[in-house]
C-alpha cells in the first residue's frame, strides 16, 4: 500500500512453465485497460480509503482489467498448444 492508501496490483506474467515474456507481449498488444510497467502487467489500483463498490469507476476497471488479464493469459496456454 503506498502513502495515498491505493493498492497496485502487478503481476509478472508467468504462467507455469511459460515465459513471461509471451504473456507480457500479448498484453501489450492486445490489453485495452492493461499496462506495462517495468517488466510488470500492471492491473489496477484500488483506493482503500474509501469501501470498495463494484459501482466505483476504479473498482469496476480493476475488475474488468483483471477478466481481460485471465482472458488473454488463457490465451497464450492455448496458443502454445497449438
Amino acid at each position: 500500500m503506498r502513502n495515498d492508501g491505493k493498492i497496485c496490483f502487478a503481476h509478472n506474467g508467468q504462467i507455469g512453465g511459460f515465459k513471461s515474456q509471451s504473456v507480457i507481449d500479448k498484453v501489450s498488444q492486445y490489453g485495452c485497460g492493461l499496462q506495462i510497467v517495468n517488466t510488470k502487467i500492471k492491473i489496477g489500483e484500488l483506493d482503500c480509503n474509501s469501501l470498495l463498490y463494484l459501482d466505483a469507476p476504479d473498482v469496476a476497471n480493476y475488475m474488468y482489467n483483471l477478466i481481460e488479464y485471465a482472458l488473454l493469459r488463457e490465451e497464450v496456454r492455448t496458443d502454445s498448444r497449438n
